[in-house]
């Protein structure tokens, strides 16, 4: 089972992702972290109280994957980081704003 966490809590994390995740027989969802705490609190909540962490928590959990689900022009950092760590990555598309 792969250790997997959601970074990006808006409308497609709560309503696709995460429904799909706490589903599946092959991943498990063991954390949660968005900017906007109240996103993160009811998620938790909704979740039978998944854990909410800070993206260096995030990191030091060393999951297996991470569903970055945040607007298109705020990924880049968290891609990079999960990047730099070693940590694959599902990443709603598009994967780019620019070419650069």
């Amino acid at each position: 089972m792969l250790k997997c966490c959601v970074v990006g809590l808006g409308k497609q994390a709560q309503s696709d992702h995460i429904p799909s995740i706490v589903e599946s027989k092959d991943f498990h969802l063991v954390g949660v972290y968005d900017v906007d705490i109240s996103a993160v609190d009811f998620v938790s909540q909704a979740t039978c109280s998944i854990p909410a962490y800070s993206l260096d928590e995030v990191v030091a959990l060393s999951p297996d994957v991470v569903i970055v689900s945040v607007p298109h022009d705020q990924y880049l950092p968290i891609i990079r980081r999960m990047a730099n760590e070693g940590i694959h990555i599902i990443k709603e598309k598009p994967f780019a704003i620019s070419i650069s």
